[in-house]
């Protein structure tokens, strides 16, 4: 019993800490915000502060059309690129930028710069730009209240970063040349002692690569993890592209009962449904 009381003490006491370590901050009007994504082989971050509209007009008043922008509030958006990419276009080495813009009402200039120090975008300098851009804007039916930086719409090797604010909303597309790197790493990690067979074979079948070897690899994959379904459904789908109708369609009905012993046969079932459809 006295172990136990001390053992209470000693977590209290611990939990004490904690909590009196948490800093303190009193609110902001454009409180800062961080975006991490993981995107292709890499991540992509960005760093931004957000203003709100409070019944002020912004777009044509607060920030003025046709003048830089620091694109947020407080210290330069900064966006950090892991891997080299295309940036609505134009390639940008991995690193980090400051982010500018320049709106007007039915465009607006994007601008990324190697000055990460400049806080007043009016100042940023053409020599230090990496790119600039013009992207058409979108008109939100709903006023969004507190400027938002978001990335959406990702796919393996792209993604779309979007700046929301007011009435106005800016989509910039950002696209990864990742498949000759990726295939060379899956193709290297395949010859060591732990092969990462499921990875292999997943990436294969989405890319319609070399379905003969995802064969072999979804094939392996179960051998280790035989009750595993959705290594099957895998299977299924790499038959199916390879217009092997009927093993696809007994692999698919495999899936769905080893599906319903873990709870998950409704969605198999659909899956298998579909997957028969194809086929007539």
């Amino acid at each position: 019993m006295k172990q136990i009381s001390i053992t209470l003490v000693l977590v209290f006491f611990i939990f004490g800490i904690t909590v009196q370590a948490q800093e303190f901050t009193v609110p902001v009007l454009s409180p800062s915000a961080k975006v991490l994504q993981q995107f292709s082989t890499s991540s992509i971050s960005i760093e931004y502060s957000r203003p709100s509209v409070r019944n002020r007009i912004v777009f044509g008043d607060l920030v003025p059309y046709g003048k830089a922008w620091r694109t947020g509030a407080n210290a330069a958006t900064k966006i950090t690129f892991g891997e080299n990419v295309s940036f609505a276009g134009q390639n940008i080495e991995a690193g980090t930028y400051s982010m500018h813009t320049i709106p007007n009402p039915t465009e607006w200039t994007v601008i990324l710069s190697k000055d990460l120090e400049t806080t007043n975008a009016a100042n940023y300098k053409e020599e230090d730009n990496v790119a600039k851009i013009n992207i058409k804007v979108n008109n939100s039916k709903e006023k969004i209240e507190t400027f938002t930086i978001n990335i959406n719409y990702i796919t393996t090797n792209s993604a779309i970063i979007q700046l929301a604010w007011e009435n106005s909303i800016i989509n910039i597309p950002v696209i990864a040349d990742n498949k000759a790197k990726i295939f060379a790493y899956l193709e290297k990690e395949l010859k060591k002692t732990n092969p990462i067979y499921q990875k292999a074979a997943n990436f294969y079948l989405d890319e319609n690569y070399k379905l003969d070897d995802a064969l072999i690899y979804i094939n392996k994959a179960i051998e280790g993890n035989p009750n595993a379904y959705w290594l099957y459904w895998t299977k299924a789908q790499i038959l199916a592209k390879l217009n092997k109708k009927t093993e696809a369609i007994q692999t698919g009905e495999i899936t769905l009962e080893k599906a319903k012993l873990a709870g998950s046969g409704d969605e198999y079932q659909k899956k298998l449904d579909e997957l028969k459809q194809s086929f007539k």
